[in-house]
């Protein structure tokens, strides 16, 4: 979202996205992949190209705009811990910093994932042992950087939930775990997708979530190299 860029080139120009019974895939993908863009493995990956090109270059730092704009606003202290636990979890995936991340969560974190379509054993981690497997997946995968656009946030005693865009930088790599043929295996791309997610907390701990998100308005874009953020950029 710095600076100024050719108009970003869509993901059919780059990807022969017809998976069907191909099976090629390197290695099992993560859950969060699928999740997200599991169910276009079975068609054609349309062209969706921004309007803007400000948005292109994604910025890690302003997800935690809303989550602080919220935290001035809020009296509770109780709610003010959640918050701030949020911001920490967040800042912690981004940078994956595992150890980080797992002090943000309750002793028995359960997480359910609707809207994918895909039906994966693992796709929902319950218990630490299988969350810290799930986030270790993703940092491994190096889909770790993202941008997330909040519309609403709100917190409450049981904890919080809001709603927005989530823009994710994918290598090519994690493409081709789902098979697909991807000309440039040094590419990058941009997931965008809408999320609403409700975040139940114990004891000021995330204790697990649940995200609904608009598979059907998923949006992929290859990226400039100029616009790639790297986990080291993303806080710079």
């Amino acid at each position: 979202m710095v600076g100024a860029v050719d108009r970003p080139v869509g993901l059919a120009d780059a990807v022969s996205a017809r998976v069907g019974e191909q099976g090629s895939a390197c290695h099992q993908p993560s859950e969060a992949l699928l999740a997200t863009i599991g169910p276009l493995r079975n068609r054609t990956i349309p062209l969706d190209s921004r309007e803007s090109e400000d948005l292109v270059r994604i910025r890690p730092k302003r997800s935690f705009e809303a989550v602080d704009n919220l935290i001035a606003r809020t009296s509770n202290p109780d709610h003010v811990v959640m918050l701030q636990n949020l911001r920490d979890h967040m800042r912690a995936e981004i940078s994956a910093d595992l150890p980080a991340l797992m002090k943000t969560m309750s002793a028995n974190p359960v997480y359910h994932t609707y809207g994918s379509g895909v039906d994966a054993e693992n796709m929902n981690p319950k218990g630490l042992g299988e969350t810290e497997k799930f986030y270790q997946r993703r940092f491994d995968e190096g889909t770790n950087v993202l941008e997330y656009e909040f519309q609403r946030l709100t917190v409450d005693d049981w904890g919080i939930a809001g709603d927005g865009t989530i823009h994710v930088i994918y290598p090519a790599r994690a493409f081709r775990t789902l098979g697909m043929d991807v000309d440039d295996v040094d590419a990058h791309y941009l997931v965008s997708v809408h999320q609403a997610f409700f975040l139940p907390y114990e004891d000021g701990l995330m204790a697990g979530e649940d995200v609904y998100s608009d598979v059907a308005g998923v949006k992929i874009e290859k990226l400039d190299p100029a616009d790639v953020v790297t986990t080291e950029q993303a806080f710079a």
